[in-house]
Parts: structure tokens; C-alpha cells; sequence
């Protein structure tokens, strides 16, 4: 059964402006949602932006903190491999200190042996060999005394190359060792 409506002017009229206020609320809600809407989809967009920034700038920093930490472990090979070539210079130069020392002392040797022979030579050239050989108070002591004397001038030869090799090889060290 169908109940008859009955409308009164005021009353549709109230009716019309409920419902277009309603309506309106309606419109003026949608229209703040999608202002809203419009907002925050701008605010999200921006923290996409800002993260996609700050992801590039760390993958960044990450690539060069790689590179920096590669450059850094060639540098500790470059100081390991200047540590062991300063070791082995070490033993070099102690090794050329103490060849240095060794070479110093025979040459002093040398030296006293040559200052020997040099006095020794001085105190048989009063006899010159001529003097020997006119002396001829016994020819088989002057023969012994001839082959002493060419056996004493060979010996202070060999010696004496002998010095000038050892004074060579000082020359050779003291370079080397500066």
C-alpha cells in the first residue's frame, strides 16, 4: 500500500535545501579530498625525488669509499714492498761496513809490511849490487845474496799490487756505502 505523500511548499523547500546542502558539503568535500589529494601525491613525489637523491648520493659515497679503500691497500703493498727494499739495503750497507773494516785492516797490514820491506830495502841499497858483485870475498855468497835480493824485490812487487788492489777496492765500497 502506497501512502500518499504530501509535500508542503516550506517543506519541499526544506527538503531541496537540505539535500542541496548536502550536495554542496558533498562538493566542497570532494573538492578539499582532492586538493588534499593533490597535496600529498606533490609531497610524496618530492620524497621519491629526495630519496632517489640520497640513494644516488650513497651509492656514490659507496664507490668512492671503494676506490678510496682500494687505493689504500695498494698503498700498503707500495709501503710492505719499501720496508723490505729498505731491509735489504740495510744488509747491503752492513755488509759493505764490515767488508770496509775488513779491507781497512789489511791495508794497515800492508802498510807496516811495506814500510818493513821499504827499511829493509834501504838497509841493503848501501850494498848496491855492483858493490856485491866486486866483492869478491866469497862468489857463492854473493850469488845467495843476488837471488835474496831479487827474491826480496819480487815480494815487495806482489805487495805492493797486492796495496793497490786493497786501496782499489776501498775506493769501490766508499761510494757505494753513501
Amino acid at each position: 500500500m502506497r501512502l500518499p505523500l504530501v509535500l508542503s511548499l516550506p517543506a519541499l523547500g526544506l527538503l531541496t535545501t537540505l539535500s542541496l546542502g548536502t550536495w554542496a558539503q558533498q562538493d566542497s568535500s570532494q573538492a578539499d579530498y582532492e586538493s588534499k589529494l593533490k597535496a600529498l601525491k606533490s609531497n610524496i613525489s618530492k620524497l621519491q625525488d629526495e630519496l632517489r637523491s640520497v640513494r644516488d648520493s650513497r651509492n656514490s659515497l659507496q664507490s668512492e669509499l671503494q676506490r678510496s679503500e682500494t687505493d689504500i691497500g695498494d698503498l700498503i703493498k707500495k709501503i710492505e714492498q719499501i720496508k723490505d727494499e729498505l731491509k735489504d739495503h740495510k744488509k747491503e750497507l752492513n755488509k759493505l761496513n764490515n767488508r770496509r773494516q775488513k779491507v781497512r785492516g789489511e791495508q794497515q797490514k800492508q802498510e807496516q809490511q811495506i814500510a818493513h820491506q821499504i827499511s829493509t830495502s834501504y838497509k841493503l841499497g848501501r850494498q848496491s849490487n855492483l858493490k856485491l858483485i866486486l866483492n869478491q870475498d866469497d862468489p857463492a855468497r854473493v850469488s845467495r845474496m843476488l837471488k835474496y835480493y831479487d827474491y826480496f824485490l819480487s815480494a815487495r812487487a806482489e805487495k805492493m799490487a797486492t796495496y793497490l788492489d786493497t786501496i782499489t777496492e776501498l775506493n769501490e765500497i766508499e761510494p757505494r756505502i753513501k
